[in-house]
C-alpha cells in the first residue's frame, strides 16, 4: 500500500492528537503476534514430539489431555490478545475519523476513549502473551529448552514490551481514571511527571 502526502498528518502543538494511542498500539500488535507465534510453535512442538512423559496420560504428547490443556489455554491467551488489540483497533479508527474531521470538540472525546481502550488492552494482552509463553514450557520438558529451537525467544520479547510501560503504572492510571475522571496521559515518557 502507497502512503500519500495527504495521507499523512502533521503533529501540530495544540491540536488534539491519539499519537500516543497510536504507538502503544503497535507494541500490542507486537505482543499480539507473538501470541499468535507461541500458540503455532507450541502446537507444531506438540504435533512432532514422539514420546510422551513418564507420568503423562498418553503415549503420544498430542494425544496428552493435560498437553492438550496447555495448548487450549495458549489459544484462549491468543485470542483474548487478538479480541482486545480489535477492540482498541477500532476505538483508535473511531479516532481517526475525529482527528481527520479537523473538529477538536469531535476529537477530544474520540481521542479519549483510544487512550483508555488502548491503555486497557496492554492490561489485557501483555499478560495474557507473557502467560502464553511461559505456559509454552510446560508442553514440553526439558527438551523445549533446547536452543536450537529459541522457544524462550517468545517470552523475552514479550516481557521486552512488556517493560516498555509497567502495567502497573497504567493499571493505576486507569483505575484513577474509573473512580475520578482523571485523564488518562495521551503520551507516555520516562522521566516526567
Amino acid at each position: 500500500m502507497r502512503i500519500e502526502e495527504d495521507d499523512i498528518i502533521a503533529r501540530e502543538q495544540g491540536r488534539v492528537s491519539h499519537a500516543g494511542a497510536f504507538v502503544q498500539l503497535v507494541l500490542l500488535a507486537a505482543a499480539a503476534g507473538i501470541g499468535r507465534a507461541v500458540l503455532d510453535d507450541a502446537s507444531a512442538y506438540v504435533r512432532t514430539r514422539t514420546r510422551g512423559f513418564s507420568h503423562g496420560a498418553a503415549r503420544r504428547a498430542q494425544d496428552d489431555p493435560l498437553v492438550q490443556e496447555v495448548v487450549g489455554d495458549i489459544a484462549a491467551s491468543s485470542f483474548a490478545a487478538d479480541a482486545a488489540l480489535a477492540a482498541a483497533s477500532a476505538a483508535l479508527d473511531a479516532s481517526t475519523d475525529a482527528v481527520l474531521s479537523g473538529d477538536d470538540e469531535r476529537a477530544r472525546p474520540a481521542v479519549a476513549a483510544a487512550d483508555r481502550a488502548v491503555t486497557a488492552a496492554q492490561l489485557v494482552i501483555l499478560p495474557a502473551v507473557l502467560e502464553a509463553a511461559n505456559h509454552l514450557f510446560e508442553v514440553g520438558g526439558a527438551s523445549a529448552l533446547d536452543a536450537d529451537r529459541a522457544l524462550d525467544r517468545h517470552w523475552r520479547n514479550a516481557r521486552t514490551l512488556a517493560s516498555h510501560n509497567p502495567l502497573r503504572f497504567k493499571a493505576r492510571a486507569l483505575g484513577e481514571h474509573e473512580l475520578t475522571g482523571t485523564p488518562l496521559a495521551s503520551w507516555w515518557t520516562v522521566g516526567e511527571t
